[in-house]
C-alpha cells in the first residue's frame, strides 16, 4: 500500500502581525494567500502568486560597492522601500557571520528592474569581504504592509532570505555560494 505524499507550503505573513499579538491583521490576506497556495499545490491551478521569488543568482561590483540580485522571472519586484537587506562584512574571507569577526551592516536598494535589484555597500563595508547577505531577517522586519520587496501590483511580499559564503565579482546562485 502506497501512502499519497502532500505538499506543503510555507507563506510569509510577518507584515501582517502586530509585534505584540499573534494574529495576523488582515485575515482576508492570508485566507487569499493559502487558497491560491492550496490550488496551486493540491489541483496545480494558478489563479496568481501566493509567494514572492527566490533568488537565483548574486553578485558583487567591487568597483562600484554594490551588491546584485536577480530573482526568478515569474513575477515582478515592486521596491516599497529601500531598506531590509544587510551585508555581513569581514575582514576574514573565511568568516561565518556569527558576530565574532563580521558585522551585519544595513545595505539600502539603489537601483530597481523587473527581475533585479542592487544594493550599495559603499562606506559600510569598504575594503572588506561580504561574507553573506540577508533580508527580512528580523522578528518583526517591516511595518504593516511595507517590506521592501514585493510582487508587483499584489500584497505578496518576499519571504526572508540568507545565504553565507564569500560574495564576489562572479556571478553565483544561492547553491553555489556555500562555506565549507
Amino acid at each position: 500500500n502506497k501512502h499519497p505524499m502532500f505538499a506543503s507550503v510555507i507563506l510569509f505573513v510577518l507584515p501582517l502581525l502586530s509585534a505584540f499579538s499573534i494574529h495576523p491583521r488582515d485575515k482576508e490576506d492570508v485566507s487569499r494567500r493559502l487558497a491560491l497556495a492550496g490550488l496551486s499545490v493540491a489541483y496545480n491551478m494558478s489563479l496568481g502568486p501566493f509567494q514572492g521569488p527566490q533568488i537565483t543568482a548574486f553578485y558583487a561590483d567591487i568597483g562600484f560597492f554594490t551588491v546584485g540580485f536577480e530573482f526568478d522571472d515569474a513575477v515582478d519586484i515592486e521596491v516599497r522601500s529601500k531598506s531590509g537587506f544587510e551585508l555581513c562584512c569581514s575582514t576574514n574571507n573565511q568568516s561565518r557571520c556569527d558576530g565574532t569577526d563580521s558585522v551585519w551592516m544595513e545595505t539600502p536598494i539603489i537601483k530597481e528592474e523587473p527581475h533585479k535589484i542592487t544594493v550599495s555597500y559603499k562606506g559600510t563595508c569598504s575594503n572588506k569581504y561580504i561574507m553573506g547577505y540577508r533580508y527580512a531577517w528580523r522578528e518583526s522586519p517591516c511595518p504593516f504592509k511595507e517590506c521592501a520587496l514585493y510582487v508587483k501590483g499584489t500584497d505578496i511580499p518576499f519571504g526572508p532570505m540568507f545565504g553565507l559564503g564569500l560574495i564576489n565579482d562572479k556571478k553565483v546562485t544561492p547553491k553555489e555560494n556555500k562555506i565549507v
